[in-house]
């Protein structure tokens, strides 16, 4: 691969098949595992990203704290299943996504990796139906690379989105979700602090200024949201909600098998039933999962939330009955 490549996706994966072949790693060595004059708290960064990763998307612990910067890599053998391309149907899935989605990524993958890929996919071809949320059209997102570069710059940016001009935006993050690309960054709006989730494909006039934006608490702070929040409709500075959730035994094997949101939490019941607990930000984070599967799921607490459930549905029966749609059901 040439050295022009500015690739920190490429970087991290370099740190990745470090860990999978050693035993122990510190962050003092990530400089020379990369070969990069880069400093190390910009290196840490790879490290960082690959801890919360595997914590987060498949519930593996990489790394135990040995000393300070420096930590026993554990969970070797499940870490390797996970990246077992022919036997990972996830990863053969983010695959797919890879070359549609970045294509110009997938294009810098050297031949060798390219048909050890390839030769993966048609193995698990015989055996998988992959079936992702649908994606929304990234051939001809013009702004997607612009906006990359400033986030890997760190310059500060202007752009038009939905009619509304942004000047001085802070880009922090692309972020791949629910078939959508979305920039997460810090804007000069008061709301919310100014933190915004905004789909790339809706932003027009994207023009990446010379000037760039340093890491400042509220860029620090957003940054630590980035890493912990679990849907989009998260709330940057929110308080977090415990809310509880009663399955019935017929769908608690479901949410046993599986976590729905990262923070979920399990306590299976004499009955057969399963009481679920999440801590989220907002009320939207968790009504679109309970009314998936409804009947089958009862929101316990809060109370308040419970409430503005009970009238969404009242309000839905009022009007499926007014368009005649209700009666014709009976």
């Amino acid at each position: 691969m040439s050295n022009d490549i500015h690739d920190t996706s490429y970087d991290t994966l370099k740190v990745l098949n470090y860990i999978v072949n050693n035993d122990t790693i510190c962050t003092s060595e990530i400089a020379s595992i990369l070969q990069s004059a880069k400093s190390e708290r910009s290196n840490l960064r790879h490290f960082k990203t690959i801890r919360a990763f595997f914590k987060n998307e498949l519930g593996i612990e990489v790394f135990e704290r040995t000393g300070r910067g420096c930590y026993q890599i554990i969970n070797k053998s499940i870490l390797q299943q996970a990246l077992n391309l022919g036997d990972k149907k996830e990863l053969l899935s983010y695959m797919q996504i890879l070359k549609e989605v970045l294509p110009h990524y997938y294009e810098t993958l050297d031949d060798n990796m390219k048909k050890k890929i390839s030769r993966a996919e048609k193995d698990a071809d015989l055996a998988y139906i992959f079936h992702n949320n649908p994606m929304e059209d990234f051939k001809n997102n013009h702004a997607l690379q612009d906006v990359e570069k400033a986030v890997k710059l760190q310059r500060k940016s202007e752009f038009v989105y939905r009619g509304i001009t942004y000047k001085e935006v802070r880009p922090l993050n692309i972020i791949f979700m629910e078939g959508n690309l979305y920039l997460a960054c810090v804007t000069e709006d008061e709301f919310a602090g100014g933190f915004k989730f905004l789909r790339i494909h809706l932003i027009e006039d994207f023009q990446m200024s010379v000037n760039e934006f340093n890491e400042t608490e509220k860029v620090i702070e957003v940054r630590r949201f980035l890493q912990e929040f679990q849907t989009p409709f998260a709330v940057f500075q929110g308080d977090y909600q415990k809310v509880i959730l009663e399955a019935s035994p017929s769908v608690s094997k479901h949410f046993l098998q599986k976590k729905h949101l990262p923070s979920q939490e399990e306590k299976l019941l004499d009955d057969g039933k399963l009481l679920l607990t999440f801590y989220v930000t907002d009320y939207m984070e968790i009504s679109p999962m309970i009314k998936k599967w409804m009947p089958h799921l009862r929101l316990i607490e809060p109370v308040e939330w419970k409430d503005q459930l009970s009238k969404e549905l009242q309000l839905y029966l009022v009007e499926l009955t007014n368009s005649g749609i209700y009666n014709e059901c009976k």
